[in-house]
């Protein structure tokens, strides 16, 4: 196999790979996703598969894919997910999933996001780390196995 260029000619300064998906964020803060969209991973208000990449509506300085689920920090600081929330790993004080960006819940400056498989954890510029989702084995770092629909201090001892 032969690694082939994304088609649109787009300049990408970032991509993240997702589970059967892709998300990439151009050098003027815009993203595009493509491959799989079963539960509106891909960010473009839709669940059809896409073989090129696909605006995703806002302006972002970073962008995390976790299985099915994205997340991304806009110019604003402010967080926005999109796609699979069963664990209510989009932070949005729901479990339902979003075909589009929404934002996470609590008013909170973010500096980085990172997503795992059904949890999302960001660092503030402050240097506080904040998780949501799943976490049945601890991993949103608050002290305990529930589950978190809006982000969490993570504790340190």
């Amino acid at each position: 196999d032969v690694p082939v260029p994304v088609s649109g000619g787009h300049k990408f300064s970032t991509v993240s790979a997702g589970g059967l998906f892709t998300c990439g964020r151009t050098t003027v803060g815009s993203v595009y996703c493509w491959g799989r969209n079963s539960d509106g991973q891909l960010g473009d208000g839709t669940t059809t598969d896409r073989l090129v990449p696909t605006a995703v509506a806002g302006s972002f300085a970073s962008l995390r894919t976790g299985s099915i689920h994205t997340c991304g920090v806009a110019t604003d600081e402010s967080a926005l997910c999109w796609g699979w929330n069963f664990h209510g790993q989009l932070g949005d004080a729901t479990t339902t999933g979003r075909t589009a960006p929404v934002a996470v819940s609590g008013d909170l400056s973010f500096a980085e996001l990172s997503a795992g498989f059904a949890h999302t954890c960001g660092v503030l510029a402050n240097g506080s780390a904040y998780c949501w989702g799943f976490n049945g084995t601890g991993q949103l770092g608050d002290g305990t196995t529930t589950q978190r629909h809006t982000p969490v201090r993570v504790i340190f001892p």
